[in-house]
């Protein structure tokens, strides 16, 4: 399970609640040959891979922000912010002669969510920026 200091920093002049996460560029990897032609090679020869341990067919196309060949932590930009615009609530309490009810209605408003899944379901779900 990935930990919380993987998708929120702490950077100077953000605003605390600042989530990261990898930038969707609003599509799928088509063929396993597109995906070769993005993997860069070492200086050994090796050809390293675009993201993960292994790429296919149907993943998601990431856009590699410092133009390295590999997606990494580096190339995670800001997505929003999880602290709400407002917030608010209030309560009602009823009572007759030995009856007593009480209800308690809180509300936020303006927050953006951020749900750790596996990238294939966050783009199912539009969590991922589209360019």
């Amino acid at each position: 399970m990935p930990y919380y200091y993987e998708y929120v920093r702490l950077v100077e002049g953000g605003h605390i609640g600042d989530w990261y996460g990898y930038q969707y560029a609003g599509r799928l990897f088509r063929t396993q040959e597109e995906i070769i032609a993005l993997k860069p090679v070492s200086s050994t020869g090796v050809q390293e891979n675009y993201f993960g341990s292994y790429n296919s067919p149907g993943d998601a196309y990431l856009i590699d922000q410092d133009g390295d060949g590999k997606i990494t932590a580096k190339d995670k930009v800001k997505l929003g912010n999880f602290n709400p615009k407002f917030f608010g609530g209030f309560n009602l309490s009823l009572s007759w002669k030995n009856l007593y009810a009480t209800a308690v209605f809180t509300y936020s408003y303006g927050a953006k969510k951020n749900v750790v899944l596996s990238i294939r379901e966050n783009i199912r779900r539009g969590h991922l920026q589209r360019v």
